[in-house]
């Protein structure tokens, strides 16, 4: 899919008339760009941590590289490695329950596989068009994303610690660099 063909006319299921895809199209999910600027801040603020930049390396390939693929013969999600799956491997497709506000809002879809390798786990929140990005994977494997159990809320306190957690690091390191 060319880049920019997704601000064309919505179709009648609302999505975008160029979006549509059939069997032997190629169809490209990048990250979102919102997500992406959040992976691109962390990573400036870990790189400003020297003891944290290997994470941050990891977040700009994450910003830079991550995407979800689906072909004519199967499904290639772009995190930090790439994975490859056929169409005819995935078994079930379900909902990934949560206790993180930051997993809750990246929404992850687990792909269980029949030959019982790891499952594959896709950020589909974390996409732009992810709600089109679900249903084209729904389409193409002709399961259905269960929902094994209401997710647990979104807990905003938990992210709160996890910031103040960093702040205090960041407090810790620069009183130790004096």
């Amino acid at each position: 899919m060319r880049r920019g063909d997704w601000r064309r006319a919505p179709d009648r299921a609302g999505f975008p008339s160029s979006a549509r895809s059939s069997h032997n199209r190629a169809v490209e999910y990048r990250l979102d760009p919102v997500f992406r600027g959040f992976c691109v801040f962390w990573a400036v603020v870990c790189a400003a941590l020297v003891v944290t930049a290997p994470l941050a390396v990891f977040l700009l390939r994450i910003a830079r590289h991550a995407g979800v693929t689906m072909r004519q013969d199967g499904l290639q999600v772009r995190w930090i490695r790439t994975r490859e799956v056929a169409w005819h491997d995935v078994m079930t497709l379900r909902r990934v329950p949560t206790r993180s506000a930051v997993r809750e809002s990246m929404g992850p879809v687990q792909c269980l596989l029949r030959d019982g390798a790891r499952p594959l786990t896709i950020a589909a929140a974390a996409h732009e068009r992810h709600r089109e990005l679900l249903a084209e994977l729904e389409r193409r494997t002709g399961l259905r994303v269960e929902d094994p159990e209401a997710s647990a809320p979104v807990r905003i306190p938990t992210m709160v610690g996890v910031l103040v957690l960093l702040l205090v690091v960041a407090l810790v390191w620069l009183a130790a660099a004096r």
